[in-house]
């Protein structure tokens, strides 16, 4: 998975920048609002929705790669606080990856070094609970 996203950073990052976070073309915008080389209002506009019928459409593709049925309610509770810190978490770490690379003139590094966050972030196992009983 994470190959397959360095690549595709690497293939359309010189189409599109490779928006493919809407919280990152968000963050880009926003702090580089007086630069004429970032995306525009009217960029970031068209960006996120494309960023969210994206989403929606790998998660539908991926259903069918896996001959799952392509829409399906989840029957499972997401809504609890630690789930969205982790979200938050997550975007922080990709966003100061973007960032940091950007700001020390590294950008270039950007597919790989995103790949490799990603990668850890969802390759991680969950942390264990000591199995010692008190």
């Amino acid at each position: 998975m994470v190959f397959g996203l360095g690549m595709l950073i690497l293939l359309l990052g010189p189409v599109s920048g490779a928006h493919f976070n809407p919280v990152v073309t968000l963050a880009i915008w926003f702090t580089g609002r007086r630069d004429p080389d970032g995306p525009t209002l009217c960029d970031v506009a068209s960006y996120v929705p494309a960023q969210v019928t994206g989403g929606i459409g790998g998660a539908v593709l991926a259903d069918a790669m896996f001959a799952k049925p392509l829409v399906k309610f989840s029957a499972h509770d997401r809504s609890a606080g630690h789930l969205l810190l982790g979200e938050v978490v997550a975007t922080a770490g990709l966003t100061l990856v973007f960032f940091g690379l950007s700001r020390i003139g590294r950008a270039v590094l950007a597919p790989s070094a995103v790949a490799c966050y990603i990668g850890t972030r969802t390759g991680a196992p969950p942390p264990r609970r000591s199995r010692t009983r008190r």
